[in-house]
This record gives C-alpha cells, structure tokens and sequence, in this order.
C-alpha cells in the first residue's frame, strides 16, 4: 500500500520509511511522519537528491489542487515582500497523480511553539521572562508580515520556525495579500493580531497588548483590539467544546444506539478500552469517596483515577438533557482553555437509547490534593491562609477574564496543591457574557465564604477581586 493510498484511506500514522514515485520516475525516500490530516495532507522528512527535504503530500482531489495553488502564490508572496520561509525546490505529481510540494528542510529549527513547551517546564519567573522573549518574538514577525502588506491567516505559534538565529514562516498557503498602510485601526490587522494575541491564557492578554505598543502604537489601548480578541477566544472555544466530542487526533469517539463515549488518545490503552466496554467493573472495584456510592476512586492500567456514575432517574424530561457525564467532560475542557487547573479529563460514556440518555460515567486524574475544607486552617491560619487566599484570588481573576463562572463554589469543591488551586465539582460551570459575569462571580464569591471557616474568611474576602 502506497503513502497517497495510505493518505486516501484516512490512517493517522503512514508505514515509513517508504518511497514516493514521482511521474518522471524520480525516488523520493520518505523517512519521518511528521504532521498527517486524514485524507487532506501529509508532511514528511525525506531524502531528495542526497538532502533532507521536508515533502507535503496531498491526494488528487479539488481540495489537494486548490492546497497547492496557495502554497505556491503564499511563497511568492513571502518571496516578495522578503520574508524568510523555507525555499520551495520544486511542485511535481506522484505517479499516481497525488500532488507532492518538495521544501528546503531546516536543521535543528524549532518552533516558537516547541519553545514556549519547553519554557513551561521552568520555574515560574524563568517561565514567564522567556515566555514573554517567545510571544514578543511572534508579535514581531506579525507586524513584519503587516507592514509588507501581507496576513498569515493561521498565526499560531507552530507556524514560525526559528533556525540559524532567524525566524521562518511556514504554512505559506495562509498567506495572503492586503493593502500596504501605516495605520493600525484597519480591521483586518485587528482581526489578525487578535487571531494570535487568543492563543494564548487569559493571563497573559493584558502583557501582550504592551507588546504591540513597540509595533503599533495605538494598539495598548484600543478598546476594539481587546473586544475581537475576546470574540475570538469564545469562538475558538466554542470549536474545541465540539472538538472534545468527535473523533479528531486529540479524541477517539464511539457511537451507537446504545452508547456515546469519548476518550483522549494519548491516553488510550488496554485498560481504557476495557473500561469503555465495561465501566460497571471499574466502578465496582474502586473505593468510595465522600461516602458516595457515585463517586470512587480506582486504578486504571497504573494511573489513579475517579470515576462518577450519573443516573439521570429522577425525572423523565431528563432523558433529553445532557447527562451530568457529559456536562463534567465538556467543562473540564473549558477551564483547561481558559488556564484554570482541574484533574485531566479522560474519558466519558453515556447510557442511551437512541436520543434518550439514561445515565453515564466520567473518568478522570485522582488529584491526592486536600479539599480548602479540610485543612487544618486552626493550628496555623495565617501561614496557611495568606497563600492560599493569593491562589483563590488569581483563580477569580481568570475566571473573570474567561467569562466563566462556577455555579457551586464551595470549599470541597477546591483542592489545594503545591501548584495552586485545582477546581473540581464541574456539572455547573458554565459560560458568561460580559454584562453578567461580575454578578455570577459575586454570587460564587459568596458561596466560597459562606462556606469556609471563620478563622480565614476575612484573609480570603480581602483576597478575592473586585468584579466591577
């Protein structure tokens, strides 16, 4: 079986190595997978001439035609306005008529996204200067693009490389032509820059903003500027909300008559795909948390978790609404985009018949972290108190600038760790608009101090922040 035969039959890993027939008889040996979208496009380490070549592969399709149109007219347009990409050899066809792109290949580049993963990894204050050194440098190729009358419509941080002390645009078939001007309020640029600014936590917006000053000096305080990225980041939301539910290259789904399931791939197994079949033998098998037949704790191929069966019996009208299974996965996902810790999701199932939804389960990390409730906040409240009300405060503020609230706020609902507060208890959480979060999180806030002790409810209302 061929690699177009492989890409048209929608594998997500192409047998490599392997080699590529080019319609003149020229041998491309393709070494190394290095992104595949099933049945669109493959891209690939190889050797081409006695060099490293990096090869997009695309079926002989309308879709894989109009792809190389734009690769082609992207570099181009790069070419002319000097901006650096890798050098496009050659556009040739397969001898089965798939469409092949041969590019320069950059030794030893890495991604601005690569950089900023492995930024995460280092202490706080490291993390955040170099961080910044990583989204400062995004920033700067996007107006260089801007200023030469170009748009990467795809900015995200996997699309600029940095090799021999120079950054690459890739992705050229998201490049496209706009007007050359000096002014920074033309929509397109603001759409653009907000694009990218959305990437990126709540946190860091107001940071990045100060960046564009150095670029675009009516940026820092364009009130249109911070309302687009906020629609931008919903609507990216919105998408990875349904993303989570369908089978794509982070998720696997199974559907049928009498079951609706999804799970993380990276995180499939033996054991995983066991509990799919049979979640009942898990649940019976775990030990009970909060005296809760509902809730327990198990072990699933080496790794601790819990799991939380829902019924959905109580009322019949129910059977049409979301399960508490279902509700518990997609927030899950919607704090992990806003930057807000919880335990990572894994999988969730749904008992159904047809339309009708009669219960589920939820699989999720076990968090070994205390609850805020069960600290022992009287031996020693001030030393305890004082970091934890910083954490309760820095969670407020994300959650204000995410536009999400909780619902049921209580103390056993937070668990305190080393890295922070990690946030549990998820079947209300939901989505705010900008007029009515302040008053959602007021409401939350109350909840939290109403139900925490006396001896720290004073350190913890000074800590929260104002929503006004």
């Amino acid at each position: 079986m061929t690699i177009a035969d492989q890409l048209r039959g929608g594998v997500r890993d192409i047998d490599l190595p392997a080699d590529l027939i080019l319609a003149d008889g020229e041998i491309i040996a393709c070494q190394k997978l290095l992104r595949i979208l099933p049945h669109k496009r493959a891209v690939m380490q190889a050797r081409w001439h006695g060099k490293s070549v990096l090869v997009k592969l695309m079926p002989d399709t309308a879709s894989g035609a109009r792809t190389v149109r734009r690769e082609k007219r992207g570099w181009k347009i790069l070419q002319t306005a000097n901006i650096a990409t890798p050098k496009l050899l050659r556009v040739a066809r397969c001898a089965d008529k798939s469409h092949v792109l041969i590019f320069e290949f950059l030794r030893g580049a890495q991604s601005l996204g690569e950089l900023w993963k492995v930024e995460k990894k280092d202490k706080q204050d490291k993390q955040d200067k170099q961080g910044a050194q990583v989204a400062a440098t995004g920033i700067a190729v996007i107006a260089a693009l801007h200023r030469s009358g170009c748009i990467h419509t795809d900015p995200h941080l996997d699309n600029f490389l940095v090799a021999n002390q120079k950054v690459y645009v890739i992705d050229v078939a998201s490049i496209k032509r706009r007007p050359k001007s000096p002014v920074f309020n033309r929509g397109w640029r603001r759409r653009n820059l907000a694009l990218f600014i959305a990437l990126f936590l709540p946190a860091w917006q107001r940071r990045l903003c100060e960046m564009l000053a150095r670029h675009y000096r009516e940026a820092a305080n364009d009130n249109r500027l911070t309302a687009e990225i906020m629609r931008v980041r919903r609507r990216r939301s919105a998408r990875y909300l349904k993303k989570c539910f369908r089978d794509c290259s982070d998720f696997a789904v199974h559907r049928s008559w009498r079951k609706r399931a999804a799970w993380r791939r990276d995180l499939q197994s033996d054991a995983l795909n066991a509990f799919i079949q049979t979640p009942q033998k898990l649940m019976r098998s775990g030990a009970r948390i909060k005296n809760s037949a509902h809730i327990v704790r198990a072990k699933l191929g080496g790794r601790q978790v819990v799991i939380m069966r829902d019924n959905n019996i109580a009322k019949r009208w129910k059977y049409f609404r979301p399960t508490a299974a279902h509700r518990n996965w997609r927030n899950a996902h919607l704090l992990l985009t806003a930057g807000i810790a919880t335990p990572t999701p894994i999988a969730y199932i749904e008992t159904r018949f047809g339309p009708l939804r009669f219960g589920g389960y939820y699989l999720c990390e076990f968090n070994p972290a205390p609850s805020l409730r069960t600290l022992p906040f009287a031996k020693a409240p001030k030393s305890i108190a004082k970091p934890i009300a910083k954490s309760i405060g820095a969670l407020f503020e994300a959650m204000r600038l995410a536009q999400i609230c909780h619902s049921e706020l209580k103390s056993r609902n937070l668990l305190v760790g080393a890295d922070g507060i990690c946030v549990i208890g998820l079947q209300s959480v939901k989505q705010c608009t900008a007029r009515n979060i302040a008053a959602y999180l007021r409401i939350d806030r109350e909840t939290l101090l109403a139900d925490c002790d006396a001896q720290i409810r004073q350190l913890l209302a000074a800590a929260t922040v104002d929503f006004e």
